[in-house]
């Protein structure tokens, strides 16, 4: 369903809608646009209280909020449902009848937005709680915003803003922990600002004096994606172009300051003649084809609108062609791709596709022909789907959403297409407070990046403290101890073996080490590694091959001076520069250089398809005019062949199996020994003997063995209720190590300590699972083993 209101101006009430008596608020089914029997509606009765015979403002309805089954409104009236309302009402979608929400302001109410149980409202009033006898001079005291009830739209004590009465709001949000409030914001006796942030917080409702944006014109509409604010100002003039969108940091940003994003708006031929109105924010491959999104309108002469795909070998659009809305397809962007073992193209981002039954930020596509497939779970929220990541046919998506086709999930989720039906969420709830950007899956955990302080959060026992890095349970969800602690956004995340790297905008992790927007961290234990390179601005994307990682983004040098520019190679190692013989330079559109930096937002290695690279560019070396968009080789990587996408295969033995505990600690990384004429036992620990087709990394997980019961396909633990249950044996997971193997045969020492931690007396599952330099996982091996003593 969708909803219809009054316009802001003078004569924009209306008393029918599709032909049927409708008071200012209308219902229509988003599929058919047909009216819906909703019949809620606001008026202005004449001389009904001492407001007068006419308005304040013009009569209408200016801010609509549906939560659940019940909208909320805001505008200049004062009955609603012919009950007495000032301003707000709120109205239960179902049935029509007017709920119990009564602001009851002494002027309009020009915005509306949810926080927790609470609602911001903003507008011109001055008085909350009013009386409808005497509104002006009765009621709490309240500039323009106010923090109340959700139920009883009661004004919170706690929260008070720091504005004055010259104060004039136009429209609000809530994002992460602030309020944005737009219009003319008095923040002192004599100024007067148009856009400004305060703390939701009760009791702390203060004003960021840092976040200070100044756009042309006045601020009519707000948004929020990532770690950015739009504002925009609705200013566009005939035949002169201007900034009349920008997009500034959500936390910090001076008067002074340079948007990040400002396309020039204008009119006709003059819109969108620059600025980020092209460019390429994801890469996936699908065999000899590279599928590209992002914002664009065509790809290589042909129509192709956010989303395409390209041969490698000719460089031309293929035949996939999914139906993308053509209407405003340079202000959407597809932010994401993913491609699941189910032949289908997954795509999140901020776009529409054509109708029938149009998906909304979230849709999957046929990998051939681009037809979209039956999956309908639509996110909500203003920020869309900024990442995506497929593990055989099940996709995991992060982003700024409260709910997925209507389900809460907030800002991750996972779901599955099922042909002919809308799709199935899956249980995973992750549960995270803020943006999630960055998604990177390592067997069976997930590794999270964004701008968030906490994870499972539903429930006060699981909930846990991680700031802009986590890892949760790949099925579950469950916050693992894994905990980098960054100090700003991470935007991209890559996992090498036991190595995950990260980048973004932060300066600081594990609390008190530095690390300028790039680092390295163990992925079992969350300490940053020795690597350091640095970037003098934000990193987007990141891809490792062999030993170099290559990172992309808005910077244009690394290590403290070396140039590069929106692309570097590193080593996997030191973090040194590599040579990369690419010159990035800012599109040209319209005879304006814009962006202001050659951005690299998508990058993808393998031997298969050599580097790729997406951004909004222009690549001068070594292919001339190559424009957002570009494809170099890579060497094959030291012993593997170029096309590696062989297993290596293990096999595994103990010197014994039945040992006591013994004193020496267990590295949790390391390299195992070549094998040796076999030495007499020792009486402690055990001996694990490898043999290995290719070098590879091997990782040891120990299971203790203990009694369950079967349920389902589950061995859960032992409980009264299903004691009748068949008897089957559970295996957990104590501890994880990992050794580099030669090929051929190795061994390594084990003590019973997984570090100096000694595992307790009983039984246990030890298996080996090896994974070679070009990423192929070779099967697993398991040994039972007993510990004694």
């Amino acid at each position: 369903m969708w909803w219809a209101r009054t316009p802001s101006s003078p004569a924009g009430e209306f008393a029918t809608a599709s032909g049927v008596a409708r008071k200012n608020l209308a219902g229509f089914n988003a599929a058919t646009g047909a009216l819906t029997s909703f019949t809620g509606g606001v008026s202005f009765i004449p001389n009904s209280n001492p407001t007068g015979g006419t308005p304040n403002d013009p009569l209408g309805v200016y801010a609509l909020l549906l939560i659940g089954q019940t909208l909320y409104v805001g505008g200049e009236f004062n009955d609603a449902g012919a009950q007495p309302r000032l301003h707000g009402a709120a109205f239960n979608i179902t049935n029509s009848q007017v709920q119990a929400w009564n602001p009851s302001t002494n002027r309009v109410i020009n915005g509306l937005a949810p926080d927790g149980s609470d609602l911001f409202i903003g507008g011109r009033f001055s008085r909350v709680n009013a009386t409808f006898v005497d509104p002006f001079n009765s009621g709490t005291p309240r500039n323009a915003l106010a923090k109340v009830d959700g139920a009883a739209g009661t004004a919170n004590p706690n929260w008070v803003a720091p504005l004055t009465g010259s104060t004039d709001l136009r429209t609000l949000m809530v994002f992460g922990s602030r309020v944005y409030v737009a219009g003319t914001v008095g923040v002192s006796a004599t100024e007067n600002w148009p856009v400004a942030s305060l703390s939701t917080a009760n009791n702390n409702a203060g004003l960021f004096i840092n976040w200070h944006p100044v756009p042309a014109g006045g601020v009519q509409s707000l948004a929020a994606a990532g770690s950015t604010v739009y504002i925009g100002s609705g200013v566009f003039i005939d035949g002169l172009p201007q900034p009349a969108i920008i997009g500034v940091d959500a936390t910090t940003f001076p008067s002074t300051g340079t948007p990040s994003f400002a396309p020039a708006l204008g009119r006709g031929r003059e819109q969108l003649p620059s600025g980020q109105s092209a460019g390429v924010r994801a890469i996936a491959t699908n065999g000899s084809d590279v599928v590209a999104g992002g914002t664009f309108t065509n790809a290589g002469g042909v129509d192709r609108r956010n989303l395409a795909a390209i041969d490698l070998n000719t460089g031309q659009p293929t035949a996939f062609n999914p139906p993308m809305k053509g209407q405003f397809s340079a202000l959407t962007s597809v932010n994401a791709l993913a491609l699941t073992d189910d032949g289908l193209v997954w795509a999140g981002g901020d776009f529409i596709t054509e109708g029938p039954n149009e998906r909304i930020g979230l849709a999957a596509f046929d990998a051939g022909s681009g037809a979209i497939a039956s999956f309908h779970r639509d996110p909500n929220g203003v920020g869309g789907i900024s990442a995506l990541v497929a593990s055989g046919s099940t996709v995991y998506a992060g982003g700024v959403f409260t709910q997925v086709g209507g389900i809460p999930r907030r800002n991750v989720a996972a779901f599955r297409n099922v042909p002919g039906e809308q799709g199935t969420v899956l249980p995973f709830d992750v549960d995270v407070d803020g943006p999630v950007q960055a998604l990177a899956l390592a067997g069976d955990t997930m590794y999270l990046g964004g701008t968030f302080t906490s994870v499972n959060g539903s429930l006060a026992a699981l909930k846990r403290d991680r700031r802009n890095l986590a890892a949760v349970d790949a099925t579950t969800g469950i916050a693992r101890d894994w905990d980098p602690d960054a100090d700003n956004a991470v935007s991209a995340l890559a996992v090498a073996g036991d190595t995950v790297f990260a980048g973004g905008a932060f300066g600081l992790v594990n609390r008190s080490t530095a690390r300028l927007r790039l680092a390295a961290f163990d992925a079992l234990s969350g300490t940053a590694r020795a690597w350091a390179p640095s970037a003098d601005a934000q990193v987007r994307s990141l891809a490792v091959y062999g030993s170099t990682v290559f990172a992309g983004g808005d910077f244009a040098n690394v290590n403290g001076g070396v140039p590069r520019v929106g692309i570097a190679a590193l080593d996997a190692l030191t973090g040194a520069s590599d040579p990369l013989s690419v010159d990035l330079i800012p599109e040209e559109r319209s005879g304006q250089t814009a962006p202001p930096l050659a951005r690299v937002d998508a990058l993808f290695a393998s031997p298969q398809t050599g580097l790729l690279t997406g951004g909004s560019f222009v690549m001068n070396t070594p292919t001339l005019r190559t424009a957002n968009l570009a494809v170099f080789g890579l060497p094959a990587l030291p012993g593997v062949p170029a096309a590696d996408v062989t297993d290596p295969e293990l096999s595994l033995t103990a010197s014994r199996r039945r040992f006591g505990v013994g004193r020496r600690a267990t590295p949790v990384d390391g390299t195992a020994t070549a094998a040796r004429k076999r030495k007499k036992k020792a009486p402690r620990g055990t001996t694990l003997r490898l043999r290995l087709s290719e070098p590879a990394r091997v990782r040891f997980d120990l299971l203790v063995k203990s009694k369950g019961r079967k349920v389902g396909k589950k061995c859960v633990k032992p409980k009264r209720a299903n004691r009748k249950r068949r008897r089957c044996v559970r295996l957990t997971r104590k501890g994880t190590f990992r050794r580099s193997a030669p090929a051929g045969r190795s061994k390594v020492a084990f003590s019973g300590r997984i570090r100096r931690k000694a595992l307790k007396r009983g039984r246990y599952v030890l298996r080996a699972t090896p994974t070679d330099v070009a990423g192929n996982i070779g099967k697993a091996h398991s040994l039972s083993i007993r510990i004694v003593r």
